[in-house]
């Protein structure tokens, strides 16, 4: 998949847009994404900074290096010629308008934290169609203060970005396409995106996998989750990518729990995906029943509003009504009836349809 597929979506756009604002409000920035990572956030931030229109760079630190001198490195001056502040503002005037930082560790964040501080406070002088920025880029955990309440700097943090939709989309994008019923893919697309929610490397795994490993992920994620190093001691933490919001809440991710030998989250991703592509189907199917009943004399146009159960207790053992209607309505008070209470069908249930 293209990066260009991903930054084009709703949540990753609007994502993108918000820091391009912010580069053009002369606003320096703070991000924070996950260490499982964000797919081609580099090229995302370099096309943002091309878009700036405004001379830029992107330099990654080196560790133990002092975060005043890597700043003013960056902005092309040294601290043996001039004093921090001086230097500061020689480069809120003119030259390079725009440095992104990527590579700051943990343990070096509170001092970059500090400079960043100074550097804001100083650019606020500046006219803003002068003024230089700065952007930090934070990956993982162990971060601490990072919100910065500064009034000329900005903080943006990659949570609850990607939604559903988001999800469904770039599932189908990456599920190959196969022979077989539409609906069946339809069910391949809910599921990946149910099971893998916000974690773009878990689905683009799972997609590749066959029908039959994406109904029961449970093998596939306990795999994931060993080759991310976590296990049963492995704690939630949005910033490692064993938790996230997602749909408005947060919740733990989906190999995370396999690793703890809890399989309920997968369950209910599981039911989710079925629930949003099966009792709508079957909704649509009783219509078409009760209007092949009507057609055959069996009932009226007002039985339109029975339910499946209602029409399973008057037809499905009537000998006037066609076997393969009997059928039909069995299978579809089947399916409803597991869903409803809260069960998955079975893989061989859905192949199987």
């Amino acid at each position: 998949m293209t990066h260009g597929l991903f930054w084009a979506l709703p949540g990753p756009r609007r994502f993108s847009d918000a820091l391009l604002t912010d580069l053009g409000q002369a606003r320096s920035t703070v991000v924070r994404l996950p260490a499982i990572g964000v797919p081609g956030f580099g090229p995302c931030l370099q096309h943002a900074l091309a878009q700036s229109g405004l001379p830029c760079r992107i330099t990654e630190t080196t560790e133990g290096s002092n975060a005043c001198e890597q700043i003013l490195l960056g902005l092309g001056h040294t601290m043996g010629l001039e004093t921090p502040q001086n230097a500061i503002r020689k480069a809120c005037s003119g030259g390079q308008r725009v440095l992104a930082v990527t590579g700051i560790g943990p343990g070096e964040w509170l001092a970059w934290r500090s400079a960043l501080m100074i550097f804001s406070h100083l650019a606020a002088h500046v006219p803003q169609s002068e003024r230089a920025t700065l952007v930090l880029v934070l990956i993982g955990p162990d971060y601490r203060n990072t919100v910065c309440t500064d009034g000329a700097m900005q903080y943006r943090e990659w949570q609850g970005v990607i939604s559903s939709s988001d999800a469904l989309c770039l599932a189908d994008h990456l599920l190959p396409m196969r022979e077989g019923k539409p609906r069946i893919r339809e069910i391949l697309i809910h599921t990946l995106a149910s099971v893998a929610m916000w974690d773009h490397g878990l689905l683009k795994h799972l997609a590749g996998q066959p029908p039959r490993t994406i109904l029961a992920p449970s093998a596939a994620l306990a795999a994931y989750a060993g080759g991310k190093g976590w296990n049963g001691n492995t704690r939630e933490d949005v910033w490692l990518g064993t938790a996230g919001e997602y749909e408005g809440r947060q919740v733990t991710h989906t190999a995370l729990s396999v690793a703890r030998g809890t399989k309920g989250a997968v369950e209910r991703a599981l039911w989710r995906a079925q629930v949003r592509v099966l009792l709508p189907w079957v909704e649509n199917e009783r219509l078409d029943v009760v209007e092949q009943l009507v057609a055959s004399g069996r009932a009226r146009p007002s039985d339109v509003s029975r339910e499946i159960g209602e029409l399973f207790s008057l037809h499905a053992n009537d000998r006037r009504v066609k076997r393969g209607l009997q059928d039909r309505i069995k299978r579809l008070r089947q399916v409803r009836n597991e869903l409803a209470h809260g069960r998955n069908l079975s893989r061989e249930a859905i192949l199987n349809a």
